[in-house]
């Protein structure tokens, strides 16, 4: 078998196996069986024995010890180039941690610094800009507010608790007076229950919401300082109560008429609309407290307390002197604000703040962290570095178990006898032996970094307490220390 035939002298048939894996830094052994195996080594060396090829008289290497050893020695080659590599690219991470550590408070922690500084003082700035506004407005609300106070000569917080709920009680009261009435009518009139219910609903509303409110709202006039108002709002309750009275004893005798007059309009007399209305007024006025049942007694007494009860849920709408709870709640709602808008600008402040001062105690944790790591890398480099004779000596051993595979063969199968160069042992290039070069670096000093991170941090600070400082409460706004003390009730 002609050699040269089946393989190319240059050995790019002879695939190539990693002597080194960066991933993992560790050497890689060759498997010297599976290689052989692979490439056919002991049936080439077979089929050349059985040729006689080489010649006996051969001297100098056939072509597969040379591609056998420039194989070997390429992945040698190889191998070097790759650890070398791996140390430079290990120098340059040592030499950047050693940049770090010249000054990292000048390159990094200074930087950060400078930034939360202006982001602070910008959002501090734009957010005065935005609270200007609400600050005029409050201020405004509050000095009306006492002003109001003094025109009135007003000591006492407006009261309006049951702003929320007094509609509710007013339709209650109705209701149930509706209700209690219908009661009290169902047994004389000819409509029955529900009839009686219509007629009584209608009478509540008179009582709660006509004549209540006029007595509720003349109870808050009264209190005015203008003596107009205060006239007016006398006028008014008194017309209330009269009206109250009236109504609901009419509304007695109304039901005085109903049991009287039911028969007659059952005869035919008259409809009996009309008959209540004459009978009812006529009662009224020849004897107005003249009710002839008890049941009409319940009946007006139990309106006038719905009516009356209606005027203090009327009043309780709002605080009891006009106009009070109005210009009250105007300034409580633009402190609510203010103090919203406050709030909310601070935990701006704060996210910012915690944010610059988390980036420089991470660069901080980072410095600190760069000693152990320098030692980390100089020891592992160095292990690297002490290991390669050794992992490069195996080369030569892997050289000479392929060769004596091939020679082993060609001997067995050949009738002549060996080549003379079968007596040689090839050797591998001892260059690749040599150590890649590796030259170790001192780690880094910070001894003299960490009063410049605390440094930062106080100067971030300083600029978060500098702006947080820019909002002022509602207090500091207003002037006076009656106008404080309102503010904190």
């Amino acid at each position: 078998m002609d050699f040269k035939k089946n393989y190319n002298t240059s050995g790019k048939q002879l695939s190539s196996v990693d002597g080194w894996d960066p991933t993992t830094q560790k050497y890689i052994d060759l498997d010297c069986d599976q290689w052989i195996g692979k490439h056919r080594i002991r049936e080439i060396g077979r089929e050349n024995g059985k040729r006689e090829f080489p010649p006996s008289e051969a001297v100098q290497p056939d072509e597969m010890y040379t591609m056998i050893r420039r194989w070997v020695n390429k992945r040698g080659k190889n191998c070097h180039s790759e650890v070398s590599s791996y140390l430079v690219q290990q120098r340059f991470n040592l030499e950047q941690e050693s940049k770090e550590g010249v000054a990292p408070v000048q390159h990094k922690v200074e930087g950060l610094r400078d930034e939360g500084i202006v982001e602070l003082t910008d959002q501090g700035q734009e957010d005065r800009t935005i609270l200007t506004q609400i600050e005029r407005e409050a201020s405004e609300a509050w000095a009306a507010l006492e002003a109001f106070q003094q025109r009135a000569n007003l000591e006492s917080v407006a009261s309006y608790d049951e702003r929320g709920t007094w509609y509710w009680w007013l339709v209650g009261v109705i209701a149930i007076e509706a209700v209690a009435n219908a009661m009290m009518l169902a047994g004389v009139v000819e409509y029955g229950p529900l009839g009686a219910l219509t007629v009584m609903l209608a009478i509540g509303v008179v009582n709660a919401g006509a004549l209540g409110a006029a007595i509720g709202e003349g109870w808050r006039l009264k209190n005015s300082i203008r003596p107009s108002k205060a006239l007016s709002g006398w006028a008014t309750v008194v017309s209330g109560v009269a009206g109250m009275v009236l109504w609901n004893l009419f509304v007695g005798h109304f039901r005085d008429s109903m049991a009287a007059v039911a028969t007659r309009a059952r005869e035919g007399a008259s409809s009996l609309a009309d008959l209540l209305a004459d009978d009812s007024v006529e009662r009224l006025l020849s004897a107005p407290f003249g009710l002839e049942s008890a049941f009409s007694w319940i009946l007006a007494t139990v309106g006038a307390g719905c009516c009356v009860f209606a005027a203090t849920k009327w009043l309780a709408r709002d605080d009891p002197y006009p106009g009070y709870g109005a210009v009250h709640r105007a300034a409580t709602e633009h402190n609510q604000e203010y103090a919203h808008q406050i709030e909310q600008r601070r935990k701006g402040l704060t996210s910012i703040y915690k944010t610059y001062i988390g980036k420089i105690r991470d660069r901080r944790e980072q410095v600190e962290n760069s000693k152990g790591n320098h030692q980390l890398i100089t020891n592992t480099v160095e292990n690297i570095v002490k290991q390669f004779p050794m992992q490069l000596r195996q080369y030569q051993d892997d050289l000479d178990f392929i060769i004596a595979a091939y020679r082993s063969e060609n001997e067995k199968h050949r009738t002549t006898p060996s080549p003379k160069f079968f007596a040689d042992r090839p050797l591998i290039d001892q260059s690749i032996l040599e150590a890649p070069e590796w030259k170790g670096l001192p780690p880094p000093n910070h001894d003299n970094d960490w009063d410049g991170f605390q440094k930062a941090e106080d100067a971030v600070r300083s600029a978060y307490l500098r702006a947080q400082a820019g909002y002022p409460t509602l207090e500091d706004l207003l002037e006076g220390e009656s106008a404080r003390q309102r503010l904190s009730q």
